[in-house]
């Protein structure tokens, strides 16, 4: 069985929506440094994450001079997670969510699921999503796939 793409544009997170993200667990430190970075929220289960898995790995292949690859695997094991990651061949920092289970209810009482609500984000579980950071104050989302030309171009503008 296939699934629809789940294809979004880049938009600019604003000030009150970076405070959020900072509070999901493993962001924050991932913040500290003034590097630009690639974070990719990922479940391994996920039909979505598998299409935009290939995406991500050319963003790597292009960028990772330029930016700091992360992913954030959740609502799965770190074995599953594991699985996925060499599937696909991302060679990147990897981070457990904060669930390691597909529990819906649980899902509701995290800080990503509360960092989704606040950026009108209402799909059920959230993944993908990016965020890129560029620079000491650009941040931006992609709420679902990336569309490959607008990432390109907008870390190819910004480096």
């Amino acid at each position: 069985m296939t699934k629809d793409h789940e294809y979004s544009p880049i938009e600019k997170l604003d000030l009150q929506a970076s405070k959020k993200l900072l509070k999901i667990p493993g962001v924050s430190e991932i913040f500290r440094s003034s590097d630009n970075k690639f974070i990719s929220f990922l479940a391994e289960w996920c039909p979505n994450c598998d299409y935009e898995a290939n995406n991500l790995k050319e963003y790597h292949s292009l960028f990772k001079s330029h930016l700091n690859f992360f992913l954030i695997m959740l609502f799965s094991t770190n074995e599953m997670n594991l699985i996925f990651k060499n599937k696909y061949g991302l060679e990147m920092n990897t981070i457990q969510g904060e669930l390691d289970v597909k529990n819906e209810r649980l899902n509701t009482q995290t800080q990503f699921f509360n960092f989704r609500t606040n950026v009108n984000d209402d799909r059920k579980w959230g993944v993908p999503l990016h965020i890129i950071k560029l620079n000491i104050n650009e941040i931006y989302i992609i709420k679902g796939e990336s569309l490959n030309e607008e990432v390109v171009s907008l870390v190819q503008k910004t480096l």
